[in-house]
């Protein structure tokens, strides 16, 4: 707590509570949300709504036009809405006499079809006289005819017997010989000569491969990297000092520049 004459700090300045502000009015608790309190609320506490100027003006219905003039020839006011008492109405004498030009009969004369456009058949198709008295030729009654097949020789499995074959086939099949051109057809496609066949999972090796014996490079390049001393801390993350005086060449930093066309310079507002 401050004490007296001396200025609260900062802690009882927040403590205090929030003070209402002049001219706040508590929630209403009603079904309607209102930027504010209407004018005039209703005798039974029910809210009313005030309509705008140009609320009012679109609640009206659309007016007729002040040039219009109905059939009768009066001219419409915003009070009076004329409207057709019929759809036929008096013809003038001058229209009844009126001769329509060369341009309006040939416009009033309907499409013509198309020379070469063919109207729906009928469902019933009437067989002229002619086409009943025709008779079918020959060749037309053979195609009519339905096609007959004969029996195919499939056995049975009772009747299925290695000693039965050279009897039902025919004699000229077993003295038949194949032209030049089927027997190529039939042999077998031969393998490129280039061919590799897949090298057995086990193969044996050779006695020049046991015998071989590795270079002084090679068993300098199969050695693991050996350390100053096993007992040494080594930290792979220290950069020598070496490595700390080290300067790039000039084409080392030519290539470390970016490109040109990737570079713009910042705006300076």
């Amino acid at each position: 707590m401050a004490t007296a004459g001396h200025r609260p700090n900062r802690i009882h300045e927040l403590s205090q509570p929030k003070r209402i502000t002049k001219g706040f009015i508590e929630d209403r608790h009603s079904v309607y949300w209102v930027d504010k309190l209407p004018p005039k609320p209703g005798p039974d506490g029910v809210t009313v709504c005030v309509l705008t100027p140009r609320q009012q003006q679109l609640v009206y219905n659309k007016r007729v036009h002040q040039d219009y003039r109905g059939d009768s020839g009066v001219k419409a006011t915003p009070d009076v809405f004329l409207i057709r008492p019929s759809p036929i109405w008096p013809v003038s004498g001058a229209a009844k006499k009126a001769s329509a030009s060369a341009h309006v009969e040939n416009l009033a004369r309907h499409k013509p079809v198309h020379r070469q456009y063919m109207y729906d058949r009928p469902v019933q198709t009437f067989i002229p006289e002619s086409a009943k008295k025709v008779e079918a030729t020959p060749r037309i009654e053979a195609l009519a005819r339905a096609k007959t097949y004969h029996p195919l020789p499939i056995l049975d499995l009772r009747e299925w017997d290695w000693s039965d074959w050279n009897e039902r086939v025919p004699k000229k099949a077993l003295s038949a010989h194949c032209s030049g051109r089927i027997e190529d057809l039939a042999r077998a496609k031969t393998l490129h000569r280039d061919f590799s066949a897949n090298r057995p999972i086990q193969w044996d090796v050779a006695p020049s491969a046991q015998k071989a014996q590795a270079s002084a490079r090679i068993t300098a390049l199969a050695l693991a990297k050996a350390r100053v001393s096993l007992n040494d801390e080594y930290d792979p993350y220290k950069v020598p000092l070496g490595a700390k005086h080290c300067q790039a060449t000039p084409r080392v930093q030519e290539l470390a520049v970016p490109l040109p066309r990737k570079c713009r310079q910042k705006k300076i507002v």
